[in-house]
């Protein structure tokens, strides 16, 4: 059972073409770059003066972030004109297998725009959250008011 969960799951990645790997990345590095920033938020919530390292730290981690989840959808959007390219190939030829190459290019299209958009949904609440936990920190803290 779980094997074929298993292997049904690496078939439906790998039928997004070979975006999926970046994409995947980009989801990864999205939820790293948001557990650090919990972690960091968390911290200068409990010190009294935190030093300006750590606020630029802290603002590296978000700009990052907002890089990561605008990069996330257009990278699915590049799989999406890679899909339909290959499905235009395949009405050029016009052969036999002309309906199964369309299908191919027209899967590849459909997974990568969504998992493009899969990888940076949680980015956007992501961003939402730290944002909330920086202006708490502000509020509370006006020294760590200069994290911009």
């Amino acid at each position: 059972m779980v094997a074929s969960v298993f292997q049904h799951a690496v078939t439906t990645f790998w039928a997004g073409g070979p975006l999926m790997v970046p994409i995947s990345v980009v989801a990864f590095a999205i939820w790293m770059i948001y557990f650090r920033g919990y972690v960091r938020l968390h911290h200068l919530r409990l010190q009294a003066e935190p030093s300006p390292m750590e606020q630029e730290e802290i603002a590296s981690l978000l700009d990052c972030l907002r890089v990561l989840v605008a990069v996330a959808p257009l990278l699915g959007l590049l799989g999406t004109v890679l899909g339909m390219i290959e499905t235009f190939h395949a009405l050029v030829e016009g052969n036999v297998e002309m309906t199964a190459k369309l299908a191919d290019g027209i899967h590849i299209a459909l997974y990568t725009t969504q998992a493009g958009l899969v990888a940076a949904l949680p980015g956007v609440f992501a961003l939402a959250h730290l944002g909330h936990l920086r202006r708490a920190i502000d509020k509370v803290n006006p020294i760590a008011g200069n994290l911009q």
